[in-house]
């Protein structure tokens, strides 16, 4: 139901076979109009999902097989509309086969192979055994898994990419392992003897056991919670908790540097009042509040506080024709907001200042939707939201006000429009009395697909949007920029997994076809973009080029070749950037590259020769881009 009369409904009519199975899903009126969405499922003489057909335009509420698998037909131009799969012979039940949908994949599906490990350490089917000691979590390396010890899932993708996937007889993932020919890139999932995960051990920990450099580590109390954390290049980050399991304080490598750290405050029923950044006092002394978020719940007393006094009126709920109504329980007034938020106070350092608090304050209405947020800005003003919804809850207008002393105040208003099916049709927009403008409206095709997008009113110069059988987006058009994106097809070779194979786009009305041909290594990612012209992208090839020459374990790219216009007619290597590593961080970037771009054109700026060229915080945020002379 969309609506309080019930006018405006969404139904769904499930149809069930003799055997009580779903077989056929009907959407009425999903495809506009009268016509629905209908989508088939199938199943062998064993009770298993056999096809999964692709959602399909009916006139009729009910089609039987035959007339839907001829719309179909009609609909998608493609005879395999459907995903199939096949499995092991009973008992085992297992998919060892699954086909998607279009012809373009006949033999082109994701295999399923079954295999137990082996205990021989070269092989694809060994894995090694970690452990962690009882009492310091201590990480232990024990050889490799007796034999027939672990299930191991080999998944090949549509294109041949492998990934091997160990569990063991509780069903915890202890490895997954992805192949690049005999080259494995493996991530292992260690557990303490409680079955909590304790250790993660990324690719390269394999040619490095460093775990400060690459692991995941994770710490527990006696009675299970998570007391401490580490991330690959981050200091520690620690919780303690109460009594209740509530963590009351925290501290991360930024903290414990400044001898800070966050402690949490919770009220009767559990909810967090109050996080607030402390600094430990020096030599046993009081410590020192730096900052502070309130939550305030239940009811508005905090507007009361001498401290509000003279901006409560400011803070107060101001009723609005058109948009939401304030709830109030005329039995029980202070029952009203129970159990909702009803107002919340942040501390903003500012420079020259010790701090500011910032208010913001929440109104409801019955449905405890909110109706009305009133808040203070740092320009000494206020803001002030009004909100109505639609009857399934969604936001149908909403109204910002905007006041700074001395200034006339700033208003905008926005309308959210939806469709019988509750999709966002159209938003539109007001600043302050000037005419409405529509910002954009939404069209969308009988499979529910995002189909158009006009933006401005602008009817005669929608996007557009179209899709493979897959749903994949293929293509983006207007009249003033179009792009095509090819999976299976156009000019670069083939990708049946998802990858892009190549792209083309054009401006305006500008008479040539510019794209880029894609290469992938072996384990899908992106090794070379050529650049081509023409229809195959086959004319003034190579002329801006990128190339990626190499990937560490961890995936970072460690040397990346960019070609560009070098003069009025000729085109050469811009960038030839080698990346160094201090563990996952960047490190340095060297550009061995002296050719220069023509007119000021985008490239590489080496801007220093340090051998540490980035640094960062003990949270790992990168502080210091000395190449970009960038300091935080």
């Amino acid at each position: 139901m969309c609506d309080s009369l019930g006018v405006a409904t969404i139904d769904q009519i499930q149809y069930y076979d003799g055997l009580g199975r779903p077989y056929l899903a009907v959407l009425k009126g999903a495809a506009g109009g009268n016509r629905h969405l209908a989508s088939l499922q199938e199943y062998d003489t064993q009770g298993r999902n056999k096809c999964i057909w692709l959602p399909v335009c009916i006139e009729q509420e009910y089609n039987n097989s035959y007339d839907l698998k001829k719309k179909l037909l009609e609909t998608y131009q493609d005879s395999l509309a459907y995903t199939s799969y096949d499995y092991h012979t009973l008992p085992l039940d297992r998919v060892t086969w699954e086909s998607g949908p279009g012809k373009a994949w006949v033999g082109k599906g994701i295999k399923n192979d079954y295999f137990f490990n082996i205990a021989s350490p070269d092989s694809v089917l060994s894995c090694k055994k970690y452990s962690v000691t009882d009492g310091g979590g201590r990480l232990l390396y024990d050889g490799y898994y007796k034999a027939n010890s672990l299930s191991v899932v080999c998944n090949t993708d549509e294109d041949g990419y492998r990934s091997y996937t160990f569990k063991d007889s509780e069903g915890r993932v202890l490895l997954v392992r992805s192949c690049d020919g005999n080259v494995f890139s493996d991530t292992y999932f260690v557990y303490d003897s409680f079955g909590r995960l304790c250790y993660v051990l990324p690719p390269s920990y394999q040619e490095n056991e460093d775990l400060d450099l690459w692991a995941y580590q994770y710490s527990y109390d006696g009675l299970g919670r998570c007391i401490k954390k580490k991330y690959p290049g981050c200091d520690e980050v620690s919780y303690v908790y109460d009594n209740a399991d509530r963590i009351i304080c925290s501290e991360d490598g930024v903290q414990h540097s400044r001898s800070h750290y966050t402690a949490y405050a919770y009220d009767v029923f559990g909810r967090l009042t109050s996080t607030t950044e402390m600094t430990r006092g020096s030599n046993g002394g009081r410590d020192l509040v730096n900052s502070c978020l309130r939550k305030y719940y239940d009811n508005y007393d905090f507007l009361y506080t001498p401290e509000l006094s003279v901006i409560k009126d400011s803070l107060d709920y101001c009723e609005l024709p058109g948009f939401g109504i304030r709830y109030v329980n005329t039995e029980t007034p202070s029952a009203s907001s129970c159990g909702l938020l009803t107002g919340t106070s942040v501390d903003v350092d500012l420079p020259g200042e010790s701090f500011r608090r910032l208010y913001a304050v929440f109104y409801y209405d019955r449905y405890g939707n909110v109706i009305q947020k009133c808040s203070t800005n740092l320009l000494g003003g206020f803001e002030r939201d009004f909100y109505s919804y639609t009857f399934t809850g969604k936001v149908a207008s909403r109204r910002h006000v905007h006041t700074v002393p001395g200034k006339a105040n700033c208003i905008y208003a926005e309308t959210y429009s939806y469709d019988s099916l509750d999709r966002l049709v159209r938003v539109t927009h007001q600043q302050d009395n000037a005419p409405a403008i529509t910002l954009f409206e939404n069209v969308y095709d009988s499979l529910g697909r995002l189909s158009a997008c006009v933006y401005h009113g602008v009817s005669s110069a929608p996007v557009t949007y179209s899709y493979n059988i897959r749903g994949w987006l293929t293509g983006i058009r207007h009249p003033l920029f179009s792009q095509m994106l090819y999976y299976t097809d156009g000019p670069g070779r083939a990708c049946y997994n998802g990858n892009i194979s190549s792209m083309s786009w054009k401006s305006g009305n500008e008479a040539v076809e510019r794209g880029y041909k894609f290469m992938y290594d072996g384990l899908s990612r992106l090794s070379d973009a050529l650049y081509g012209e023409g229809p195959k992208l086959s004319v003034n090839i190579n002329r801006f080029n990128e190339q990626v020459t190499g990937y560490d374990k961890m995936g970072n790219i460690l040397g990346l070749k960019r070609y560009g216009q070098t003069s009025a007619t000729g085109y050469d290597v811009i960038d030839d950037l080698s990346l160094s590593y201090a563990g996952n961080r960047l490190k340095k970037v060297a550009d061995r590259s002296g050719t220069s771009t023509f007119n000021n054109g985008f490239e590489f700026k080496d801007g220093i020769d340090l051998s540490t060229e980035y640094e960062y915080d003990e949270n790992g945020n990168l502080t210091k881009d000395l190449n970009k002379n960038i300091t935080a």
